[in-house]
């Protein structure tokens, strides 16, 4: 039996109408030959990277995905981050604006067992502390409360 390389790289070249993107993949493999991570990096034509998808259990479902952008001197101006659950739905988004490793706006969410968004944080300025925050069921029960009591024999309020 041929067994597959712990490690495997791939380079294509995507030719579009006026640019070429490259594509790089990392596969990672266990020694059954079962993949345990994938990376796939997309780069402009001047080799920046624009963009990563990120599978990092093999399961393949990705797990991450960045999009990059730069300013015409080629400095990075923002990466925005998704990361997703097993089920394949968005825990997190956040946008680092300067390119240096900091979210300067971030968005965390939360789902019931029936994958419906229950919680969702905002944190608008990237330090750490959410300024928004919505959780569903609280709001479903502060709505059936205030009904309860602020309803009249029609059915107004």
């Amino acid at each position: 039996m041929l067994k597959k390389p712990a490690l495997y790289l791939t380079t294509a070249l995507a030719l579009g109408c006026d640019s070429t993107e490259r594509t790089e993949e990392i596969i990672n493999y266990d020694t059954q030959g079962n993949i345990t991570m994938a990376l796939r990096d997309i780069y402009n034509d001047n080799g920046r990277k624009i963009s990563s998808e990120l599978d990092k259990d093999g399961d393949g479902r990705t797990d991450q995905v960045e999009r990059l952008q730069y300013d015409a001197e080629g400095k990075p101006k923002g990466i925005w981050t998704v990361r997703y659950d097993g089920q394949g739905l968005p825990t997190s988004v956040s946008y680092d604006r300067e390119g240096d490793g900091q979210p300067d706006y971030m968005e965390l969410y939360a789902y019931d067992r029936d994958q419906r968004l229950e919680a969702l944080a905002i944190d608008r300025d990237g330090d750490g502390y959410p300024e928004a925050v919505r959780i569903k069921s609280l709001e479903d029960a502060i709505q059936k409360k205030l009904k309860q009591f602020y309803l009249d024999d029609t059915g107004r309020f």
